[in-house]
């Protein structure tokens, strides 16, 4: 199995509970995006249709006054149709007030159900700390409860629902204490999370006006806009919606690697540390695939620099190649070299001079070194040529085409026709190999077309 592409892992049970629990949040919050972005686009058009229909209306009645004021002059039997088209142009506006900050409040919400998730997988991984919680019970809440399991669930329960009553501050700082960290508020934005997290206190409980507490919130963490003042009327628009995006994704992914690498591999042992470095490394390429490059450049920085994550030279590279990959599609190339030519590359082998050299566009390197590979390397293998993003510059090449011909005897383009009336009913999927162009391609068939096509 390549370690590039994004395929499942298998791993134990106390892990796959954390990785399970991000991958939801993480599935949460990109629908909960998706469907913003849609919304937006919806309620664009509706307050262009509105505001069209009113101003249509309006320009036959409007006159100027003596003294040049503008003003309608609208006949009694058209006031009601007025009315109706002012309300509607209004009702517009105010929606550009009142959905967005939902989607936002939505996606803070995501957030603490995974951090009540995480924090559950926290105590499954160290079920000694049970024995830390000093909690009452009334005979009436315990009345049901068949066995010590019971308990311990109703235990673990109530601790995540007072942490979630809890500040997000408060909730950091009982982690750190739990895994025992002396900090996890040291990273690159935790300032605009407590600012987000601030904000979204604000959607719920004041309809977004701004209070002294979230201003005195806000500068104790250094996250104060002085430009923002009590009373004010705070929006959630595309940019602010994107960054509390960005931020929330950042520190879940931190979170769940703070745990494994704490607690987790306190309990299972060093070994662990190489499934560990795959998830890193699948969580960044999975930012890198859906074009969120700032916080898989983050997200790479935080690993290489924090002493709590150790690597062996292989998995470090393999960060540093997706950190360098961040930077390029970004659109910054000379970053990109620039991470590449900080390392000794001297030790590293073919599975990791291949996608550096294809990085640095050194093309008759990659194509030498394709070939010393051949078709077998567990690492660069057939599947990580066709979706790797760092190869998408490289599988433009029309070289890079002949040369996988030669090593693999299949073409580039691997294009998988679906049988709309069985496959996506669960049958088997029937894969033909054609030539078009570089990538993969689907197509979906209907084999009760008359043509049979």
């Amino acid at each position: 199995m390549s370690n590039n592409t994004m395929q499942q892992e298998e791993y134990d049970a106390l892990m796959q509970g954390v990785v399970d629990n991000l991958e939801s949040f993480v599935d949460s919050i990109n629908c909960i995006k998706e469907t913003y972005e849609f919304s937006e686009i919806t309620l664009k058009a509706h307050r262009q249709e509105t505001t069209s229909k009113y101003n249509d209306f309006v320009k036959n009645y409007e006159t100027k006054t003596e003294d040049g004021c503008m003003v309608l002059q609208v006949p009694d039997g058209c006031y009601r149709e007025f009315q109706r088209l002012a309300k509607k142009k209004a009702r517009a506006e105010r929606a550009f007030e009142l959905v967005p900050p939902s989607y936002f409040v939505s996606l803070v919400s995501a957030y603490d159900s995974f951090f009540g998730g995480l924090v559950k997988c926290l105590f499954d991984i160290c079920p000694e700390k049970l024995q830390e919680e000093e909690m009452t019970f009334s005979y009436r809440d315990l009345q049901g409860l068949d066995n010590l399991t019971d308990v311990r669930k109703r235990i673990v329960d109530k601790r995540v629902e007072t942490l979630l009553r809890d500040s997000h501050v408060a909730q950091i700082d009982w982690l750190a204490k739990a895994i025992k960290v002396d900090t996890l508020r040291a990273f690159k934005g935790w300032a605009d999370f407590v600012e987000v997290t601030e904000r979204r206190n604000l959607f719920v409980h004041a309809n977004g006006t701004v209070s002294s507490q979230y201003i005195e919130n806000c500068k104790k963490h250094e996250a104060f806009d002085r430009s923002i003042l009590e009373g004010n009327k705070l929006v959630v628009d595309k940019a602010y919606f994107d960054k509390a995006f960005k931020v929330l994704y950042k520190i879940a992914i931190m979170l769940s690697q703070m745990v494994l690498r704490t607690k987790y591999k306190e309990k299972v042992g060093v070994d662990c540390v190489t499934n560990l470095n795959k998830l890193l490394n699948r969580s960044i390429l999975e930012l890198i695939v859906d074009k969120h490059f700032d916080v898989a450049i983050d997200i790479s920085e935080m690993v290489l620099n924090n002493p709590k994550f150790t690597h062996n030279l292989f998995d470090k590279m393999y960060i540093v190649l997706n950190y360098a990959q961040a930077y390029k599609w970004s659109g910054d190339d000379t970053k990109c070299r620039e991470i590449i030519n900080k390392e000794d590359w001297s030790a590293c082998t073919n599975e990791l001079l291949v996608p550096r050299y294809a990085l640095e566009e050194n093309y008759s390197e990659v194509y030498k070194r394709m070939r010393e590979l051949g078709k077998r390397n567990k690492h660069i293998d057939i599947t990580a040529y066709r979706e790797w993003p760092i190869f998408r510059k490289l599988r433009e090449q029309e070289e890079f085409q002949v040369v996988f011909a030669e090593i693999f005897e299949e073409r580039i383009v691997d294009v998988k026709t679906v049988d709309v009336n069985k496959d996506l009913k669960g049958g088997d999927v029937l894969i033909r190999h054609v030539i078009t162009a570089p990538r993969i391609e689907v197509k979906i068939v209907n084999v009760d077309d008359a043509d049979g096509k």
